[in-house]
């Protein structure tokens, strides 16, 4: 019995470290609005490994696409114009929901 015991406690405690460890690898992704100084810079994002391919909007006004929190850092590191327009898609798109 004793040992049925300390199994059950393992296997709980297992449990919660594998949750933590998997809320803690939760990848937020955000929506940017980039400006770019001419239409020859969104080959050069591409090529940095931004995945630009379903962006909305143009390079003078702003293109919107997202990243992971890695990939704004990066941006923002690089000097590019970023302004974010939805900092947690995930809870955006909740809240959308709810509504």
């Amino acid at each position: 019995m004793l040992h049925l015991q300390r199994f059950a406690v393992i296997l709980i405690a297992l449990a919660l470290i594998q949750s933590a460890n998997a809320q803690q690898l939760q990848t937020v992704y955000s929506e940017i609005s980039v400006k770019l100084p001419s239409f020859d810079a969104i080959q050069s994002l591409a090529e940095q490994g931004f995945d630009i391919d379903h962006y909305q909007g143009n390079w003078k006004e702003g293109m919107r696409f997202m990243v992971t929190q890695d990939e704004l850092q990066r941006m923002q590191h690089l000097g590019h114009d970023v302004t974010v327009t939805i900092p947690n898609y995930k809870s955006y798109y909740t809240q959308m929901q709810a509504q």
